[in-house]
């Protein structure tokens, strides 16, 4: 089978004939999350995957060809982000991370969340404040490298100055009517990016959307625990190792993390506080010196037993 097309029966559908539900699990970084409501649904729910073993009782599995077989989080985006072609059958879709679980049937959030006239909504960002947040949030976790990192923010605000300052967007739960010419060039220039830049996708969307000039629906839900959702659900997580991390870029993150520490020192020593407890640490310093010498002396001249000894 080619990447992104679809094999299998289906269900029969209600006026939602044309909609569907589906998610994308690659390279064995985790367990498939079961989704108990697709038993009541009355829409088809699809997993994608490389795994020729996968089985499941509540998604229809689907073998796929990865897109690049040594790099399964694009192959898994290519999927996840062009709905238009991983399920173009379809002409509306609820796309989930493996990591979501549905607390209710599809058809609930598709009328709630995506209503006429709107083609594709998503969830704002609950606990980062700015993409610039996100950007360092993937340095630091090591999700990507430090120079990719850069070189994608730097040519993002060249275009968009205040870009890194923007409202990050949640990615893990897409509602798209995905034929809308619109949301077809918003999400192909988004895994453009995601080919280009960095994999992680939340950092490339909000641009990817405001470059081809698509306004999604931004839902403020709790990105935890939401009328709707729960995540993470997941289990059976494992370390991506596909990551290509060289050595200099590990020296690069330790040049980081010396340099935070180095601010974060400076801004200890410019505050009141600092200030306030120098005499008491000078003091603190002249009673310690004396006895720090002593020891250190003390160690280097063994006493006359042991010197006899090991003579």
């Amino acid at each position: 089978m080619t990447a992104g097309t679809i094999s299998g029966g289906r269900k029969a559908l209600d006026s939602m004939a044309r909609a569907c539900v589906y998610t994308a699990l690659f390279g064995g970084y985790e367990r498939l999350t079961e989704q108990p409501s697709a038993l009541d649904s009355s829409l088809d729910f699809l997993c994608f995957t490389d795994d020729p073993a996968l089985v499941s009782e509540t998604w229809t599995v689907h073998l796929v060809e990865p897109l690049l077989p040594r790099d399964p989080v694009r192959s898994q985006r290519a999927l996840k982000i062009r709905a238009h072609a991983a399920v173009p059958q379809y002409d509306t879709s609820l796309y989930i991370d493996n990591s979501i679980l549905l607390k209710m049937g599809p058809e609930v959030l598709l009328e709630d969340l995506l209503p006429p006239g709107r083609s594709m909504a998503v969830m704002a960002h609950g606990f980062r404040e700015t993409v610039g947040d996100e950007f360092r949030a993937v340095i630091e976790d090591r999700l990507d490298t430090v120079g990719r990192c850069d070189e994608q923010a730097a040519h993002y605000v060249e275009s968009d100055p205040a870009y890194l300052d923007r409202r990050p967007l949640k990615g893990g739960l897409l509602l798209r009517r995905h034929k809308d010419p619109r949301v077809m060039a918003a999400m192909d220039l988004w895994f453009t990016h995601v080919l280009r830049y960095s994999r992680r996708d939340q950092l490339s969307l909000p641009y990817a959307l405001r470059a081809t000039g698509l306004e999604p629906l931004v839902h403020e839900l709790d990105n935890f625990d939401s009328p709707y959702h729960v995540w993470p659900a997941s289990s059976g997580r494992g370390r991506d190792a596909s990551l290509w991390l060289r050595p200099q870029d590990d020296l690069e993150q330790a040049r980081m993390e010396l340099a935070a520490a180095e601010s974060a020192l400076d801004a200890l020593r410019a505050s009141r506080s600092w200030r306030w407890t120098s005499p008491a640490r000078g003091l603190v310093g002249r009673f310690r010196q004396p006895v720090a010498s002593q020891a250190i002396n003390d160690s280097a001249s063994p006493e006359p037993s042991q010197a006899a000894t090991s003579r």
